[in-house]
């Protein structure tokens, strides 16, 4: 679905990850079926502000950053890179959730690793989210970092080092709108700032973020 402010407009296709720069640059993972797996020909598309366009097979997360930095990554180990006009694969960590604040800071998380992208190598931080397929990460710069993970609560990285901030089993996702509002999903916390709160509402899943 699409809101445009006042009324919401279903599209024909359904996705399990979507991200986007602007109105007319927005991307999306085509999802699955009744059975629990992708469906057969399911596509990474591109909105261009009046239709959809299949590009690629389905990746399981989608990091657009600018219409000319995007990332796509598949949980079974590859990641790919749009520069706005090509894009090129790469054989490494995979994820099933990607965020950065530059093409020389990126994060993606997955069930077995976290692993950071300086712009040239690929580093392991060493973060224990082993057997958690619940692992997301979003940030709002390149000191301001949180990863929900499913079975190894929240952490937060300042820029130089990651912290356990709350031991939340069943996190599985992170979104907000600022360093001081971010909320977790799969818990009943919310990061003020300073401290996490309880919030209520429960929040139990969220699919779409800012970024």
């Amino acid at each position: 679905y699409q809101f445009d402010g006042t009324k919401w407009t279903r599209h024909s296709y359904e996705f399990t990850a979507m991200s986007g720069t602007g109105p007319n640059d927005v991307w999306g993972s085509e999802g699955f079926g009744q059975t629990g797996f992708r469906k057969a020909g399911s596509q990474l598309r591109h909105w261009d502000g009046t239709s959809w366009t299949g590009v690629r097979p389905a990746p399981d997360a989608i990091f657009a950053r600018a219409p000319n930095d995007v990332w796509t990554s598949f949980s079974g180990g590859s990641v790919s890179h749009f520069d706005g006009t090509t894009w090129t694969d790469i054989p490494c960590c995979g994820g099933t959730s990607i965020w950065g604040s530059s093409p020389t800071d990126v994060w993606f998380a997955g069930p077995k690793a976290v692993i950071h992208y300086d712009g040239t190598n690929w580093i392991d931080a060493n973060l224990p989210v082993s057997n958690a397929p619940g692992a997301t990460i979003w940030g709002t710069a390149a000191n301001d970092v949180w990863l929900c993970s499913d079975n190894n609560g929240i952490r937060h990285f300042n820029g130089t080092s990651w912290t356990l901030v709350d031991t939340a089993p069943n996190c599985s996702d992170v979104v907000g709108l600022a360093p001081n509002d971010v909320v977790f999903a799969g818990t009943n916390k919310w990061w003020n700032g300073s401290s996490l709160q309880a919030i209520s509402p429960y929040v139990g899943a969220m699919r779409v973020r800012s970024g």
